[in-house]
């Protein structure tokens, strides 16, 4: 495992380093993808491959939270939303 540690800008931007930047093939004008899962946060291109790597990462996921359908993922994004903002105010 390596780590690597950049500086946040007041603006919020943090400069990817370059070695992760060539791991996932990022070129300039390409999207990144945060993903948070259990307290980790994941980045990945924002590539039909990184969204293939993604929907790994998370398979069974919709069954452990009982998402069966559109309505069901609707509702669970609606309840985490409102309980975010309970804990913003």
């Amino acid at each position: 495992m390596e780590i690597e540690t950049e500086r946040m800008t007041s603006k919020g931007q943090v400069t990817i380093p370059a070695r992760i930047r060539k791991l996932l093939g990022l070129k300039p004008g390409d999207n990144v993808t945060f993903v948070q899962r259990d307290g980790q946060v994941y980045i990945c291109a924002g590539t039909l491959e990184a969204l293939d790597e993604l929907q790994k990462l998370f398979a069974g996921v919709a069954a452990q939270l009982n998402v069966k359908n559109d309505e069901d993922a609707v509702a669970l994004s609606k309840s985490i939303r409102s309980e975010m903002n309970r804990h913003k105010k």
